[in-house]
């Protein structure tokens, strides 16, 4: 009886779906200036309340934020039960029925319908809620969508000078994360913020210098590594990594962004880093997508932003297409030799980036155009000569 009243109480019919999405829907407008990160576990915490606070914020502030939600796995709520009800919530999300979900949750308990999703009948008619097919809730997909925005969860929260120990959380353009209740006081104080304009006094230009900067990796050759981007760019942003999963990848989320709101302004260059085999399968995988021009769906695979069946149909591409990568992958082999010539980590115009100044990318470039020429960094002597 339950399952038909829970189907005819939301409307919903089973229907062929995909099994998750790369992100779950934004809650207001996708093109807002301002983008919040809304980390919750279904199971855990009262995220109903959270919901609508969310939704009288965006319309008190005319449409300038939208929220991103972020299915977390609490550290404490791992149980196969709590993992069912994880994995139904980002199926019904992906469609668009997060508040649905969520009402649900918090009438029946995630308890209950941890119950009901063990049982043939109530998943069928939980699937039908979802508006997915049953054999959908059994998607791998879906666990590793959980997965992965628990692993920013937690990249943020080491990297952040608040203490968050557990969701519901938020970071307000993928700043320090922090934890805030029903009313979303600090989420207010966070977007006052960075609603001021962002600018930098021409009085005190001779007061910034920019400190540890490396020339060598400023403006590495082209042929080092895969370059998304003109190498004629004023700025770049390069990564070195050892492998495909590096958790620095997780942070450049904020760079493709701000490459897809002001193009032509900064170009991300990715540089495999060591003589492993991680590191020689990413190197080969890296001059695979220059070949075939895939570089922009490379960088959203490595930053996460890939369903997994994408991911691997990609990966199939690029592995197809070594051999076209032989005499190139001589010359980044050669380039990185030493392994410890290399650095690691995050670099913007040859200074080292943090997790707060990656977050701020777009006030951290304009400091450094207000110290410097918007090209100097590209006819700069000391700018090693692309081959």
């Amino acid at each position: 009886m339950l399952a038909h009243i829970l189907v005819a109480l939301l409307g919903a019919a089973p229907r062929a779906a995909p099994a998750t999405c790369a992100n779950l829907p934004a809650i207001g407008p996708e093109r807002a200036p301002i983008h919040v990160q809304w980390f919750f576990d279904p199971v855990y915490g009262n995220n109903l309340s959270h919901w609508f606070a969310i939704r009288r914020l965006i319309g008190d502030l005319d449409g300038k934020v939208a929220f991103t939600p972020v299915v977390v796995a609490g550290a404490t709520r791992r149980t196969p039960e709590d993992t069912r009800v994880r994995t139904w919530f980002v199926a019904a999300a992906c469609q668009g029925r997060s508040e649905s979900a969520l009402r649900l949750i918090a009438r029946e308990s995630s308890a209950r319908l941890a119950r009901k999703l063990a049982e043939k009948e109530g998943r069928r008619a939980l699937a039908a809620i979802a508006g997915v097919a049953i054999s959908t809730l059994d998607e791998p997909d879906l666990s590793t969508h959980i997965e992965r925005g628990t692993a920013v969860f937690r990249a943020l929260a080491i990297n952040s000078s608040a203490r968050t120990g557990r969701p519901p959380a938020f970071a307000v353009l993928g700043e320090d994360i922090f934890e805030d209740g029903s009313r979303l006081e600090a989420v207010r104080r966070a977007i006052e913020s960075q609603r001021r304009p962002i600018t930098v006094s021409r009085r005190s230009v001779a007061k910034i210098v920019r400190k540890g900067v490396s020339q060598p990796v400023a403006r590495p050759p082209a042929s080092a590594g895969m370059l998304l981007g003109g190498v004629a760019l004023p700025h770049r942003l390069v990564i070195f990594a050892e492998q495909e999963d590096h958790p620095d990848f997780l942070r450049l989320g904020s760079a493709l962004e701000l490459r897809a709101r002001l193009p032509g302004w900064v170009a991300i260059q990715v540089i495999a880093r060591g003589q492993s085999r991680a590191g020689e399968v990413l190197r080969s995988r890296l001059c695979a997508a220059t070949v075939l021009g895939r570089e922009l769906d490379y960088l959203r695979l490595l930053a996460r932003l890939t369903d997994s069946k994408a991911a691997n149909a990609l990966r199939e591409t690029l592995d197809a297409s070594q051999s076209e990568c032989t005499s190139a992958e001589q010359t980044l082999r050669a380039l990185s030799e030493d392994a410890q010539s290399l650095p690691s980590g995050i670099w913007l115009d040859g200074a080292a980036m943090g997790q707060r100044e990656l977050a701020n990318l777009e006030h951290e470039i304009l400091r450094i155009e207000a110290t410097t020429g918007p090209l100097d960094a590209v006819f700069s002597a000391a700018a090693p000569p692309d081959p």
